[in-house]
């Protein structure tokens, strides 16, 4: 099962955040901190996500996509027809 979780990623030296994502399952791990404000609500989290991709992020999506298998988005789980709009 992956987990996509909404993300503060702080700077403890400079006092600074940057917001996004982080994105698991026992096989991998990847995350996305490229927005400067917090992402509200969670199909606007994978909204994001599906777009602040890197090498990793994306093979767990198209995997995602591919099987047609639904996500755990923020602790909700969200089956494959309540998200494949999203992709």
């Amino acid at each position: 099962m992956m987990d996509l979780v909404a993300t503060e990623f702080k700077n403890t030296v400079e006092g600074t955040s940057t917001f996004g994502f982080r994105l698991y399952d026992s096989y991998g791990k990847t995350y996305g901190n490229g927005s400067s404000v917090p992402i509200e609500g969670d199909l606007a989290l994978l909204e994001y996500a599906l777009t602040d991709m890197d090498e990793e992020t994306k093979l767990a999506f198209d995997n995602i996509k591919e099987m047609q298998n639904g996500l755990n988005i923020n602790g909700t789980w969200y089956d494959w027809d309540e998200i494949k709009d999203c992709f």
